[in-house]
């Protein structure tokens, strides 16, 4: 199964971030070893990574606000328009769409 991170939610609601922004690597990192960081880089828009995806078929981790709360889905895109996407649903298993403006992050994954 899919390792996907875990974003904490604020009680007002909100998102923290807990992203960090990348740095500059020198030379003299060449000799120290290699560290995958396991931090997602989540778009700036979450309809670019659901069209990334849907373009070469992969998957999007994203943070929803649904109707039940806030909950965080991988997602198979199969069709985006300007208000909606209709996906795959990892977590129910079942075709499902999902506002866009509901979507408060989102990130390609595999």
């Amino acid at each position: 199964m899919l390792a996907v991170p875990r974003i904490p939610v604020t009680a007002g609601g909100g998102l923290t971030s807990t992203l960090r922004v990348g740095q500059a690597h020198s030379a003299s990192d060449a000799t120290s070893p290699v560290r995958a960081d396991p931090t997602p880089s989540f778009a700036s828009d979450p309809v670019v990574a659901l069209l990334a995806a849907l373009e070469r078929g992969g998957d999007v981790f994203m943070v929803y606000a649904g109707a039940s709360g806030i909950s965080e889905r991988v997602i198979t895109p199969l069709e985006v328009d300007e208000a909606r996407v209709r996906a795959y649903c990892h977590l129910r298993g079942d075709e499902r769409s999902f506002w866009l403006s509901s979507i408060h992050a989102a990130t390609e994954v595999g």
